[in-house]
């Protein structure tokens, strides 16, 4: 078993009904914590790597109606990306 931890972002605050679909991600075998973060706007979610993916993860995030969940890890990607194009072209 491989501990992962990941952090999503989300705009609005979550409604009754998406908190309540989110106990049920909560409830999908490999999911060990859920922690959500009003004051960041984060939810951090801890997994078992060895049976699911981040983005496995996250499409589970999105199925309850948690549609903006976003991996700050893939926004550092790109502007990692972006980083390396303006330097390679100055």
């Amino acid at each position: 078993m491989t501990l992962m931890d990941v952090a999503f972002r989300y705009g609005a605050q979550p409604t009754e009904a998406q908190t309540r679909a989110m106990a049920r991600v909560r409830d999908v075998y490999g999911i060990w914590r859920m922690n959500l973060d009003a004051k960041e706007r984060t939810l951090r979610v801890e997994y078992d790597a060895s049976r699911l993916s981040e983005h496995v993860v996250a499409s589970l995030l999105r199925s309850a109606a948690f549609a903006e969940a976003r991996s700050p890890r893939n926004n550092y990607a790109k502007w990692k990306r972006a980083k390396q194009l303006d330097n390679s072209t100055a």
